[in-house]
């Protein structure tokens, strides 16, 4: 009797992702829907309740092809087509198809069943799957309600609504779903809801979310992005909008953001862009990027570049010579010495006399001192 009750307790557990809960949240913020919020049960009645409304279907196309499919021995490829099934099932019977991933022995299955099961039921009931999806436990909500939101945005702007929505009844994991939200929306192209969601919730409280909609628009359609952040009223949120937007468009293309930048006047927004393309093209394509470098270098705004190609290792291992001549034509005093210090610290690291013969025939005197002195703390024992 022990171990049957054991046994029972350990399938409950197991099956627990279905089971509903209370809250200490207000539910006035929740439409109603065709599916009713459910009363806190036990895990075991819960999975009853549902195996008892959902009998067996009869002979169907659907259910031949279910039948087929869970046959195959168990691959990546299965798995994808039970999802897809299930996936195809919800839109029209989201109970079954709820059951049905319920039912699969393991775990990880079952939840990417479930999953499935709850984009289908978003896709046709968003409304009804979102209530539903409140009422999972905390552990799986979260990846509930991504799922949601998967399925709802085939209509990106009813998404935005229903984010929200879901954000304030349940606020505490309110920037997980948001950052789920705008995954959803960025998938399908709806960038400009992302951003405007994103401003919807809070620049200040989620700020993080109003950096990733800009950032993440910029990686794929940049142009739009810095357009839509000039648009911004207020100025400051307009900068931030347009520091993400750079930012994302150096990860895409770093290489046509440094194009860019030749076009826009002398100023911060230049400067960043040069900051941010010419460390990741040089990290990408060193050779492509430096030729870029040594023909249109023509002020400030590429000390970042000259900085990064100085410490790019092949360049620094091949011509250290080079590379400390480069750090030498950095504006900025403090990023200078810094460069400079790096780069020969690793080349007297490697090639001390090399490295002194390069200080013997420094013509500048200040630079001379710098090199020195590094070379004496980097052998302090006066080994040269």
């Amino acid at each position: 009797m022990t171990a049957l009750c054991l046994g029972t307790a350990l399938i409950g557990a197991a099956l627990g992702w279905l089971s509903p809960r209370s809250w200490p949240l207000s539910r006035s913020t929740v439409s109603s829907s065709s599916v009713a919020v459910a009363s806190p049960r036990s895990l075991s009645d819960d999975f009853a309740s549902i195996s008892n409304k959902t009998p067996a279907a009869p002979a169907s196309p659907w259910a031949d092809r279910w039948q087929e499919t869970t046959a195959y021995a168990s691959t990546p490829a299965r798995t994808r087509a039970l999802a897809s099934l299930l996936e195809e099932l919800a839109r029209t019977d989201p109970q079954r198809a709820l059951a049905l991933a319920q039912n699969q022995p393991d775990w990880r299955l079952r939840d990417l069943l479930r999953d499935a099961s709850v984009r289908g039921w978003a896709s046709t009931a968003p409304a009804a799957a979102a209530d539903w999806a409140l009422n999972v436990r905390i552990e799986d909500r979260r990846a509930v309600v991504g799922a949601v939101f998967q399925g709802a945005v085939t209509d990106p702007d009813a998404t935005v609504h229903l984010a929200l929505r879901l954000c304030s009844a349940d606020p505490e994991p309110a920037g997980d779903y948001g950052h789920a939200a705008i995954a959803a929306l960025v998938n399908v192209g709806a960038f400009a809801q992302a951003a405007d969601f994103s401003s919807a919730m809070g620049s200040e409280k989620y700020a993080f979310l109003f950096k990733s909609a800009y950032f993440e628009w910029a990686r794929q359609r940049p142009a739009e992005a810095i357009a839509a952040a000039g648009k911004i009223a207020d100025p400051q949120l307009s900068a931030q909008a347009r520091a993400q937007a750079i930012t994302g468009w150096s990860w895409a293309d770093a290489s046509g953001l440094a194009n860019h930048a030749l076009t826009l006047p002398p100023g911060p927004e230049r400067t960043q862009a040069l900051a941010e393309s010419l460390p990741l093209w040089l990290e990408r394509y060193p050779e492509e990027a430096a030729a870029w470098i040594q023909k249109n270098d023509t002020g400030p705004e590429f000390d970042a570049g000259l900085a990064a190609l100085a410490n790019q290792q092949s360049f620094l291992k091949s011509s250290p010579a080079s590379a400390l001549a480069l750090a030498a034509d950095i504006s900025d005093p403090t990023r200078r010495t810094e460069t400079m210090r790096s780069v020969f610290q690793q080349w007297a690291a490697r090639d001390p006399l090399a490295a002194r013969a390069y200080i013997d025939r420094s013509a500048n005197t200040a630079d001379r001192v710098t090199l020195s002195a590094i070379l004496a703390d980097t052998y302090p024992d006066g080994a040269l």
